[in-house]
């Protein structure tokens, strides 16, 4: 019995993906030409906007925030210059002077790449260094952690701007189905597994942004002036994507999806704090080595 011609494609197609390895460069490269980047005048300059702390959610979807239950503010949607931290970082700090701004992270991409970079921060506070702790069999900088940290260097800079990254929602997923997707969400993997349901990663996810707003809120109790919550870039979680259809989870390079650089920008605190810019602390100035660096970012499946 022939089958529909819907089916017949949907076997060939699924054949055809079963025999591209996960990451098989035509795959990528296919996918990477269906997309342009934003538009420079489009693209979020989130220096030059307008805030005195700044929360970044890494890998945080503008469709995830604005359906969280614990956000209690509107949520705006923003191009995003990136796909990924580095470039977002890249495309953040450049080679300019933020002396104003003080920048917490669990993200290790900025002390990574500080010296290219050749950009300027008052200070660094790198919680990935000394901050790490197994969850799900996995290292990784809980977001409480980050909210501590965070406070912290409030209290120690009242006037300065702040940046606080913290790399929830973006994997590994801390909650209760997070131990069931230890690599299907790394970065740039094809999946055919159709065990694996788009479905079930969208609420590890979500579980995992809900960890991170939990602990956000806390920051939010402790801090003064206006506050923004934004992310670096999105995340792909099983999205069919064109023109081979594969399943496609975390955040390619260069490819500029719309769930990928697609970000949200909502404002949950409003108010005014003082700023100043002043000499770098050379207190914090992050002294951790290539090999400390490039393990941490191994662990969150970046290679």
């Amino acid at each position: 019995m022939d089958l529909p011609l819907t089916s017949k494609f949907r076997t060939l197609r699924e054949q055809y993906a079963a025999s591209v390895s996960p990451r098989h460069g035509l795959a990528r490269k296919a996918a990477r030409r269906w997309y342009s980047p934003p538009a420079d005048a489009d693209a979020l300059d989130v220096m030059a906007e307008a805030w005195d702390t700044l929360v970044i959610l890494d890998a945080c979807r503008y469709d995830a925030l604005a359906a969280a239950d614990a956000l209690d503010a509107a949520v705006a949607s923003q191009a995003s210059p990136a796909t990924t931290t580095l470039d977002w970082v890249r495309a953040t700090f450049g080679s300019e002077s933020y002396l104003d701004t003080v920048y917490t992270t669990a993200n290790g991409h900025y002390e990574r790449y500080a010296d290219s970079l050749d950009a300027e921060l008052h200070a660094v506070e790198g919680v990935w260094q000394d901050g790490q702790e197994e969850v799900n069999g996995q290292s990784v900088v809980t977001p409480g952690t980050v909210t501590r940290r965070a406070l912290d260097m409030h209290d120690r800079y009242p006037r300065k701007r702040h940046i606080v990254h913290y790399v929830q929602p973006h994997a590994p997923f801390l909650g209760s189905l997070g131990e069931r997707f230890p690599d299907v969400v790394r970065e740039s993997e094809w999946s055919t597994d159709e065990s694996v349901t788009p479905q079930l990663v969208r609420r590890a996810y979500q579980q995992n942004l809900d960890l991170a707003l939990n602990s956000v809120c806390e920051l939010l109790s402790g801090i003064e002036g206006r506050v923004v919550i934004s992310a670096d870039h999105g995340e792909l979680l099983g999205e069919r994507v064109p023109p081979l259809g594969l399943r496609q989870y975390g955040h390619p390079t260069g490819l500029y999806h719309p769930k990928l650089v697609t970000v949200p920008w909502a404002v949950v605190a409003d108010g005014q704090r003082e700023t100043v810019a002043e000499t770098p602390d050379s207190d914090h100035r992050s002294d951790a080595s290539d090999e400390a660096v490039c393990e941490h970012l191994r662990a969150l499946g970046y290679r």
